[in-house]
């Protein structure tokens, strides 16, 4: 393939930041994959500048399918915004997420709504999008607010930007916003960063390899310039407020390209997230109801994650591998579809016989590309050292087939792969095909720390009491 220029390196930034964004979701619109921003469904509609319709977030409205019916993806699209209390854009973008909240039309088991940003800095990395994943994967308002009041279990970043949310809600409704319309609107939002921004970025490269899977094979090299017509084609909906379905982007598309169907994988994908989601079930992330903070730890494996496809959360028992391996995989959720896998839940020999057991009919290529649309899809798997021999080529025939599909144009390999294993079984993972993914990177997980353990021993009074008494 030819060089791929930086969208960046000619013409408007923002022009073409927003632009490029719109080519992304058309893209997954091509390939009827899972829109990033969402957790399940495959794209059916794209639709540019709504506000004409009464949508308060009108750069872009994704529409996906989901067996149970439609779900919508409401978003605004900023080169660079500022969490502030002062700052209007983003008390304008807020308000707007807000009355898209309030909506009628807005279902809150399904619909999300938020922002887009082209520069993102580490804080909402670290902190903000925590947060949102918190109200995600709490029971109710009273749980989520317990973690965030809780001095050890969140910081004061954390807290601020809870409080922040809620003065702005309270300030846009003219009083003050109930426990729930907060804990509701704050696991109903997201925050997406596309690195279009960067000469050689890695959401360009990338779309540019993957939505090649919709040219015929001789046609492959036409991806770029296939980009690209999805870009002009974003940028003439911006200014016509168009809108698209797969059906009409083929036509608009079908004298200059010879597209391919793509399969419809979203009846698998339901399979898979209950998989997903009975598998993080099991893990329990709390001591006796007490969750511990561990953001530092967190964030260095997040940076690991930029240098290497393949990462071994390792430790001695009890040091957390699996609760901090749930952890990582529900933030990834916010971005889009993760796949979870637990040692004492796979079965079957290979693929197909795993694939068999939870009555998936598609090939697991087509699988993997309809969720590789998020900025960085991973395979999580719990325990790799504990699975069973005949076991083995199901997580074998997993990677071999990562493998398989392109890579990015810089060498890199979107995908990634996160495992725990006990510290002492590493040596007797040999029989792992890492392939053309590259050896594993590890991260050991230290021990509770003195002060970890006493605020343990702070919050359980009756324990903390028996023990001073022995």
């Amino acid at each position: 393939m030819t060089d791929i220029a930086s969208p960046f390196s000619t013409g408007s930034v923002g022009a073409n930041f927003e632009s490029h964004v719109g080519a992304y979701y058309l893209a997954a619109l091509l390939l009827q994959s899972v829109p990033r921003g969402q957790e399940d469904g495959i794209t059916t509609e794209v639709r540019f500048q709504r506000l004409f319709e009464g949508d308060p977030l009108d750069d872009l409205i994704i529409v996906s399918s989901l067996p149970s019916g439609e779900a919508k993806l409401a978003l605004q699209i900023k080169r660079d915004l500022t969490f502030g209390e002062k700052d209007e854009t983003f008390d304008t973008i807020i308000s707007a997420c807000w009355e898209t909240f309030q909506s009628s039309q807005f279902n809150v088991r399904t619909d999300r709504f938020g922002i887009v940003l082209g520069l993102y800095g580490k804080k909402i990395d670290e902190h903000y999008q925590s947060v949102l994943t918190w109200a995600r994967t709490s029971a109710n308002s009273n749980d989520f607010l317990k973690r965030i009041n809780q001095q050890k279990s969140s910081n004061q970043t954390q807290r601020s930007f809870v409080k922040l949310i809620r003065d702005k809600l309270d300030s846009f409704s003219k009083a003050n916003v109930s426990d729930d319309n907060l804990w509701n609107f704050l696991r109903s939002m997201v925050v997406l960063y596309f690195d279009f921004q960067k000469a050689g970025s890695r959401d360009y490269t990338y779309i540019v390899e993957i939505v090649s899977y919709v040219l015929e094979p001789s046609k492959k090299n036409d991806s770029a310039k296939l980009i690209s017509e999805l870009a002009a084609i974003a940028s003439r909906g911006n200014y016509t407020a168009g809108s698209f379905n797969a059906e009409v982007l083929r036509l608009d598309l079908q004298q200059k390209y010879s597209l391919l169907a793509s399969p419809d994988c979203r009846e698998d994908l339901r399979r898979l997230r209950q998989e997903t989601t009975l598998a993080l079930k099991d893990i329990c992330t709390d001591i006796g109801g007490l969750t511990l903070s561990r953001t530092e730890i967190v964030s260095g494996v997040i940076e690991m994650m930029k240098e290497s496809s393949i990462i071994g959360l390792t430790g001695v028992s009890g040091t957390g591998k699996s609760a901090l391996l749930k952890v990582l995989a529900e933030s990834r959720q916010s971005d889009g579809f993760v796949i979870f896998l637990s040692w004492d839940r796979i079965t079957g020999v290979g693929w197909t016989g795993f694939a068999n057991h939870l009555q998936l009919n598609k090939l697991l290529k087509d699988i993997l590309i309809a969720i590789s649309g998020s900025s960085q899809p991973t395979i999580f798997i719990d325990g790799i050292d504990r699975i069973e021999e005949e076991k083995q080529k199901i997580i074998n025939d997993l990677l071999r087939t990562i493998s398989g599909i392109s890579l990015s144009h810089d060498g890199s390999r979107h995908w990634t792969v996160m495992f725990s294993a006990r510290e002492e079984n590493l040596q007797n993972l040999s029989w792992v095909e890492w392939g053309h993914l590259g050896n594993p990177k590890t991260f050991t997980i230290p021990k509770l720390s003195q002060s970890e353990i006493q605020t343990v021993f702070d919050s359980h009074l009756r324990i903390n009491l028996l023990l001073r008494a022995c």
